[in-house]
């Protein structure tokens, strides 16, 4: 961890710098484990891609996450967790318009096109479209 004492000297109305170490109080991260810190943690396109696709025909994360490890030789070879992959998806699912949203802003767009189409909304007993 690094130290800066600093000051502020009132006759000049600075900030001075009495002390600084950049020396490091802790032990270090091995290099081999530095791809695990969430800086470092980034799933690679190619990973999406293929989780994806193992998710649609029905794979389960476990089971992906195991396929991915072989894949790249053992699990210390993976910078990346379960729990990247979860939530990996969740921002996927968040980027996707709703398919209602999209359609009723297509309906607008097309009635403001043609005053002739005419289209209607019912709510459910729960009060959801």
């Amino acid at each position: 961890m690094s130290r800066l004492h600093i000051f502020l000297e009132a006759a000049c109305e600075r900030w001075v710098v009495r002390d600084f170490s950049d020396e490091h109080n802790h032990e270090l991260v091995v290099p081999k484990l530095v791809e695990m810190l969430k800086s470092h943690k980034k799933m690679a396109e190619v990973d999406i891609n293929q989780m994806n696709h193992m998710k649609e025909v029905g794979i389960s994360m476990p089971n992906i996450f195991r396929s991915l490890a072989s894949q790249c030789g053992g699990y210390e070879n993976v910078n990346f967790t379960i729990k990247d992959m979860h939530n990996q998806v969740a921002k996927q699912k968040q980027q996707l318009p709703d398919d209602l949203d999209s359609a009723m802003a297509y309906l607008e767009k097309l009635t403001a096109r043609d005053q002739n189409l005419f289209y209607s909304v019912e709510k459910g007993r729960d009060g959801v479209f």
